[in-house]
């Protein structure tokens, strides 16, 4: 006979993180450092759904909530990609486990419509793949957008840094062995920083980056939080310099064995001598020697392009995740972008092309 389920909302607390590193498919994405992040840089307010069996939490569900234009959104999870949805002991599972996802999902429900909201995303976790199916198929989401994530095991630690820069290596196209031999020719080197003039560099290049190519930044805020609020156990800065000067820099954000390849940058004078490849490079073997499991690249839209092709070229794997997105009041399509982008800042409310009186072509789905 399975336990009876105590289901009840409540803070992310370091209780939460204690649950998470017990579970592999724990992100920080899912962590009180990185959700207290979220409320700060969304201006939102971040609780979790808790499930509960004997005494003891064996799952919980991230909820980001925001307020504004006589309209009331939830996220699971706002902010430039982060991943949400349910997470369920990794020690449950058959009809113990779909209890759980259907505890979770019923009162999701119930919150949604005791709490007035309007519209929620759930951003499925691309490593719970099994999770993320059941999520289509019990959800009955309005409208379900599709992303292609990339990701690598990294080697173990055990095997020695000879093993690990070899089996790095045994992953990467020719073409990247070749970049990163340039930039070590080039006088590239690379230290590794918790220094806050570093961190404003980092800022000040991926702004030049995202705006030359049309695309918002984060703020100057984010760096200064990730700066002041998380540890050097999760935060891992890397400057790339030549000649003495930065030009090239790379944050990692890691929890429990699983590192994020979160924001890099390279001045564009310098793109030539190739400092990416060997900040990559280096910041991919510091992971492993510190018990890195995991290398995510993040989401790489449909699994077509550019990017797609950049990670793969490292040896990336596929994943694939969901945005999985419900419209309780129909009002809130009668918003333009604009507004969405101006009173929902970095979350996702509705794909663009289905608000009301906008044209299909809308080149952007969602403002996160």
């Amino acid at each position: 006979m399975l336990a009876p389920i105590s289901i009840r909302e409540e803070a992310v607390s370091p209780k939460t993180d204690e649950f998470l590193a017990r579970q592999p498919g724990g992100l920080i994405y899912d962590a009180s450092s990185y959700t207290g992040l979220i409320d700060a840089m969304a201006r939102c307010r971040t609780s979790q759904i808790s499930c509960y069996q004997n005494g003891a939490l064996v799952a919980f569900m991230p909820i980001a909530t925001r307020q504004a234009a006589g309209f009331k959104v939830v996220n699971s999870l706002p902010y430039f990609g982060s991943h949400g949805g349910p997470l369920i002991d990794v020690r449950i599972g058959g009809p113990a486990k779909e209890q759980l996802l259907d505890a979770l999902l019923s009162y999701l429900n119930s919150y949604c419509a005791a709490n007035n909201i309007d519209a929620i995303t759930i951003v499925t976790n691309p490593f719970l793949e099994e999770t993320a199916d059941w999520l289509v198929e019990n959800f009955k989401c309005d409208h379900s957008v599709f992303r292609v994530g990339q990701y690598q095991q990294l080697p173990a630690k055990g095997d020695g840094v000879d093993a690990i820069e070899a089996a790095l290596q045994a992953c990467f196209d020719p073409l990247r062995m070749r970049n990163i031999r340039k930039a070590q020719k080039s006088g590239v080197t690379i230290r590794k920083s918790m220094e806050w003039p570093d961190f404003f560099f980092l800022y000040e290049a991926s702004k030049l980056n995202m705006e030359a190519n049309g695309l918002s930044s984060k703020t100057v805020e984010f760096y200064r939080y990730v700066f002041e609020q998380f540890s050097a156990k999760n935060s891992h800065l890397y400057i790339a310099e030549q000649g003495g000067a930065p030009i090239a820099a790379l944050l990692n954000l890691s929890f429990n064995g699983n590192y994020e390849y979160f924001v890099p940058a390279t001045l564009h004078e310098h793109r030539n001598s190739q400092p990416s490849s060997l900040l990559i490079y280096e910041s991919m073997k510091d992971a492993a020697i510190n018990n890195g499991l995991l290398w995510n690249w993040g989401g790489s839209g449909d699994g077509t392009g550019g990017v797609y092709d950049f990670k793969k070229k490292w040896g990336a794997s596929d994943s694939r995740y969901y945005y999985l997105n419900k419209i309780y009041n129909p009002e809130i399509l009668l918003l333009t972008p604009e507004d969405l982008k101006n009173n929902f800042p970095y979350f996702f409310v509705a794909p663009f092309d289905k608000l009301l009186g906008v044209p299909r072509a809308a080149s952007d789905t969602t403002t996160a």
